[in-house]
């Protein structure tokens, strides 16, 4: 799973983030972006990169996703890890 920032102007590219690779999402907010639910946003990396999207909708939306979807990883990689600490023990009966 990734984050993908892509810019189409003045040029288009586009940036791929694996979601485990983030350790923070920072919303910056003025009162009246707050008024309409706009804001800008940094990703941080482990590996000490900063994204800056820029001015977007819903910013605080937009960072509880990426933990959400961090988390679901998170979970999935542990049950992954339970179940085949699991197997060995019921392969030997």
């Amino acid at each position: 799973e990734q984050l993908v920032i892509e810019e189409v102007f003045p040029s288009r590219y586009a940036i791929r983030i694996p979601l485990i690779e983030i350790v923070n999402v920072e919303v910056g907010q003025t009162n009246f972006q707050k008024a309409f639910d706009y804001g800008e946003v940094r990703v941080i990396t482990s590996r000490g990169e900063v994204y800056e999207l820029g001015l977007i909708e819903r910013p605080v939306r937009f960072k509880s996703l990426i933990f959400e979807e961090i988390e679901k990883i998170y979970e999935r990689e542990l049950k992954r890890e339970t179940e085949s600490k699991k197997e060995p023990e019921e392969s030997s009966r």
